[in-house]
């Protein structure tokens, strides 16, 4: 006690002492007050808009009744880092759905040229400079056809880039497609890249890495108008584009004859198809909307602090373009992620308008916290039931320890208080659209 009561004296002796000192504290603490209070005052206003008709409902079930005796087809429409992975384990662990992931990434290499797994989501959706890249509407209405092919099981009209894709040989295990897998990895797994060779030094290796200009001449040439003779080119960088053509004609041949009956066949004897997607948009959504009367959408989205931060451990070609070598990441994927997200939410807000009941909003910080209800409820939306298995798959995940708001929150202990700043700042309409307890 004595020496408690000595040190509390030392301490006032050494205020009473010194009161510039004292009052240099207080000057510091009250900017430190202020400027927390300044922040939380200008979100708060930014968010006063929350409740209005672009608010976020996913935690309000709507559902439209599917037409009975058809298949239900559904895209889960998702961000690079968002939970995407995770919601498709949901349907890939599930017998009775047919799972494809992320089949649009092999779709721009057929379009553009590009190899697959390198068509990074921001720098289709975003110029190099970080502005929004509008999408012309041939590659929307791609997306879209392409998407209905898949869903509808319509393998002879899929590309074949598409049918040999990056995720189904080499990266990801469909267990609805095991027969298919089977196949098509011994005969196609070293060499379903190797037409790229003809026309990625054309093209770009990666979408986005050439000027526009170039862009759209390989698209003209590989995709709008395949048998166009273009006089830009040289003789021979013309040829590439015939040996590219015949070497994946000769890959469709020998895959019609030994796999393709797989897939199809796969595909068909499932009634609930789904497709996960981190590479279109909710613009070709509408098109499937409109005329497939049994076609839903999964729309998850998350925190762009999460997002971005983990998208931070990104290296090589999974980097975008206009956070590549830069001091800046975290900003500057948070801002890339924000401009997709809120032009999507907003052309799905006049979709549901249209189609209500057929979108699904989901936020990846809620499921995250009621992982067993969200299952429930996304199964709810499809009519159907999630499989004994896929319950069985959850509850692993469950027991693996790392909790829901250490998954949520854990952004808050790595991001800096200014990076947060300017996040909250360049994606502020986000939080506004987006009805959510934001934690600030």
């Amino acid at each position: 006690m004595f020496a408690m009561r000595s040190k509390a004296c030392f301490v006032c002796k050494v205020l009473v002492r010194n009161p510039r000192f004292v009052l240099k504290c207080a000057v510091v603490l009250s900017t430190f007050v202020f400027a927390v209070f300044t922040l939380s005052a200008g979100f708060r206003e930014n968010c006063k808009g929350q409740e209005d008709d672009l608010s976020e409902t996913s935690n309000t079930l709507v559902t439209s009744p599917f037409v009975p005796g058809e298949p239900k087809l559904v895209v889960l429409l998702s961000y690079q880092r968002s939970g995407s992975s995770f919601v498709s384990d949901w349907f890939n662990t599930n017998p009775e759905v047919f799972f494809s992931f992320e089949p649009v990434d092999s779709l721009y290499s057929a379009m553009y040229g590009t190899r697959q797994n390198q068509n990074v989501p921001s720098d289709i959706n975003n110029y190099n400079n970080g502005t929004i890249r509008q999408l012309p509407d041939v590659e929307i209405e791609a997306v879209a056809d392409f998407l209905r092919q898949y869903l509808t099981c319509d393998t002879d009209s899929m590309p074949t880039q598409t049918l040999l894709n990056f995720y189904t040989i080499a990266s990801y295990f469909h267990q609805s497609a095991a027969d298919y897998t089977y196949c098509i990895r011994p005969v196609f797994g070293d060499v379903y890249q190797s037409c790229e060779q003809f026309v990625a030094y054309i093209c770009g290796s990666r979408f986005g890495e050439k000027d526009e200009d170039i862009q759209k001449l390989c698209l003209r040439r590989l995709w709008t108008n395949k048998n166009e003779l273009n006089r830009s080119l040289s003789v021979g960088r013309d040829s590439d584009f015939d040996r590219y053509q015949k070497c994946v004609a000769d890959m469709r041949q020998k895959l019609n004859v030994q796999c393709l009956p797989l897939l199809a066949k796969s595909c068909r004897n499932r009634t609930i198809r789904v497709i996960k997607t981190v590479r279109a948009t909710m613009a070709s959504m509408q098109p499937l909307l409109e005329t497939i009367p049994n076609f839903r959408v999964i729309h998850l989205v998350r925190d762009p602090r999460a997002v971005a931060l983990s998208r931070r451990k990104f290296r090589g070609h999974v980097v975008g373009l206009y956070a590549w070598n830069n001091s800046d990441t975290i900003s500057r994927e948070a801002r890339l992620y924000c401009n997709t997200v809120v032009r999507d939410i907003k052309i799905r807000k006049e979709l549901e308008r249209t189609y209500p009941g057929k979108i699904y909003p989901l936020m990846f910080e809620e499921l995250a916290s009621n992982t067993t209800l969200y299952l429930s409820n996304v199964y709810e939306f499809l009519d159907a039931k999630p499989s004994t298995l896929t319950k069985r798959w959850l509850m692993t995940e469950e027991r693996k320890n790392i909790s829901s708001d250490e998954i949520v929150n854990r952004w808050q202990n790595e991001v800096s208080f200014r990076t947060n700043k300017d996040i909250v700042e360049s994606c502020k309409e986000f939080y506004r659209i987006t009805k959510f307890n934001w934690v600030m």
